[in-house]
C-alpha cells in the first residue's frame, strides 16, 4: 500500500509562536506546578479538494484512536454534515494509520482495526432518522410555533424503540451487533420536519465512555428533551446533556444524571449544552466540557460522586465546539476546542481548576468566516506521559502537489508539557 508522507513532527525543543507559560493553583489554593505547552510542527494525515470544491462535510471532524498493536488510527468525515449521513457510504478514503506516533500516515492494509480497549469497547451504531407517519396520533408535550419541531414522551408511544443498537468486538476485530436496553425516565421522542431521531443516533453523538473504580461505565449524550426529574421542558428547543451508567459492560444502561440548559448558559439563538466530553481527573473526580454553539461559550462541570450530581456550570472559554479533554501521566490535563480558531489549554490542578491561557494552533477566521478555514473540531490522544497528539482540520493548507493551491487537510501535531523546573 502506498504510504502518505508528511513533514516530520518537530522535537519538543522547537518552540513555535503558540507557547504559553503560567502558574496555577488548585481550587483550595495549593500551588500547582508551572509549565509550558509546546506545539510541534503540523503533519499531514490526508488532503482533499478545495473548500469551494468539496463544501462543508468531507475532510472534517477527525478522530484519533490507539490500536491494539500500538499504532494510531485517524478517521474523519467523507460525507455531508447532516442526519442522513449517519449511514453514508463514500468511496473517499477516510481512515489512515500511523506506525510512528503520527509523523507519517498510510492507508490501512485491509486487516481489521482493533481498538486498544477492545475488551471493554462498545460502539453504538448510528441509524438514520425514521419515518414518523404514526406520530400524529399522539399529543406533543411541546412544539414550536410552526409545528415542525415537537417533543413527546417515549413511554406513551410504543412505536418508538427504546433500545440501542450497539456493536462489540472480539480479538480478531470482528464486530457483533446486539440490542442494548436503556432505562431513561422521560425519554424524549424528538420530531423534526416529519422525522424522528433514533436513540442510536443520540448515543453515537455521545461522549467518550469512561470506567470508574466502582466497576461502572459511563457515557453522556446530548438531545432535545425533558427534565428527567419532572418531565417538564427545560428551555424549549435546546439541547440538554444526559449521563448514563452500565454495570454489565454496556448490555444495559440506566439514566444517572442530567445537566439542563437554561438562559443563564445559552442565548435563545444557540443550541444549548451539547457535545459533552468526560474525563477522569487526577483527584478521581469526573470533569465534563460542553459546547453551547458555534462562536458561543463552552462550559466546565465536575462530579465528585460518580456522575450522580454535577457542579454549577462555569464558563470555560468564549468558544468551544466539540471540546476534548485528556489527562497525561505527568498530571497535566489538556483540552482542545475552537470555532472560530483552534486552541489547546492545560491545567496542572488535580481538580481541574485554574486553566491556563489558550494556545492558538494558527487557524484563521472570525465568527462569520471560520467555516471557510476549519471545522474546528479536534481529537486528543496521549503519546506518552508528557505529550499528546491533537488532530484538526485546515481548509486552507497548501497542497502537496501544488503549494499555491489551498486544500482541505486533516492535520496532527504534538502538544508537549515542559515544567518550569526543567526550563531553568
Amino acid at each position: 500500500m502506498k504510504k502518505i508522507f508528511a513533514a516530520p513532527i518537530a522535537a519538543c525543543a522547537v518552540l513555535l509562536a503558540s507557547v504559553c507559560a503560567f502558574a496555577q493553583e488548585n481550587a483550595n489554593g495549593t500551588a500547582a506546578k508551572k509549565f509550558k505547552l509546546v506545539l510541534g510542527e503540523p503533519s499531514v494525515v490526508a488532503q482533499g479538494p478545495t473548500y469551494e470544491e468539496a463544501g462543508w462535510g468531507p475532510f472534517q471532524f477527525p478522530g484519533l484512536m490507539r490500536t491494539a498493536d500500538g499504532k494510531i488510527f485517524c478517521s474523519f468525515s467523507a460525507g455531508p454534515d447532516n442526519t442522513e449521513s449517519y449511514e453514508y457510504k463514500s468511496n473517499i478514503p477516510h481512515s489512515y494509520v500511523s506506525d510512528d506516533q503520527g509523523k507519517t500516515w498510510r492507508l490501512p492494509d485491509g486487516k481489521p482495526i482493533l481498538a486498544e480497549d477492545w475488551k471493554t469497547r462498545v460502539n453504538f451504531i448510528a441509524r438514520n432518522a425514521a419515518a414518523a407517519d404514526w406520530i400524529d396520533k399522539y399529543e406533543p408535550v411541546w412544539k414550536s410555533e410552526d409545528g415542525k419541531r415537537r417533543l413527546y414522551y417515549a413511554k406513551d408511544a410504543p412505536e418508538f424503540a427504546q433500545t440501542l443498537e450497539a456493536i462489540s468486538y472480539d480479538a480478531s476485530g470482528k464486530g457483533t451487533a446486539w440490542r442494548a436496553t436503556i432505562d431513561w425516565p422521560y425519554m424524549p421522542i424528538v420530531y423534526e420536519n416529519g422525522r424522528v431521531m433514533q436513540t442510536t443516533s443520540w448515543a453515537a453523538l455521545g461522549s467518550n465512555r469512561i470506567a470508574l473504580p466502582n466497576g461502572k461505565t459511563y457515557f453522556a449524550i446530548y438531545a432535545h428533551g425533558f427534565d428527567c426529574e419532572t418531565g417538564a421542558v427545560a428551555y424549549g428547543w435546546h439541547y440538554n446533556v444526559y449521563v448514563f451508567s452500565s454495570d454489565d459492560g454496556g448490555l444495559n444502561w440506566r439514566y444517572e444524571s442530567q445537566i439542563l440548559t437554561t438562559p443563564e448558559y445559552c442565548s435563545e439563538n444557540h443550541e444549548g449544552l451539547c457535545e459533552p466530553c468526560m474525563n477522569i481527573l487526577p483527584d478521581g473526580s469526573v470533569a465534563m466540557l460542553m459546547r453551547t454553539g458555534s462562536g458561543a461559550p463552552s462550559y466546565f462541570v465536575r462530579s465528585t460522586d460518580s456522575c450522580k450530581t454535577w457542579s454549577k456550570p462555569e464558563k470555560f472559554d468564549d468558544v468551544g465546539v466539540l471540546p476534548k479533554m485528556i489527562t497525561l501521566g505527568c498530571g497535566v490535563t489538556l483540552a482542545s476546542y475552537g470555532r472560530p480558531g483552534v486552541f489547546v489549554r492545560g491545567t496542572a490542578a488535580v481538580d481541574g481548576g485554574a486553566w491556563g491561557p489558550r494556545v492558538d494552533l494558527g487557524i484563521k477566521g472570525d465568527a462569520a468566516t471560520s467555516g471557510q478555514y476549519s471545522c474546528c473540531y479536534t481529537s486528543l490522544l496521549p503519546l506518552d506521559d508528557r505529550t499528546a497528539l491533537v488532530a484538526y482540520s485546515d481548509f486552507q493548507y497548501p497542497s502537496r502537489d501544488d503549494p499555491d493551491k489551498p486544500v482541505k487537510t486533516i492535520l496532527v501535531r504534538t502538544v508537549s508539557v515542559i515544567f518550569e523546573s526543567e526550563i531553568n
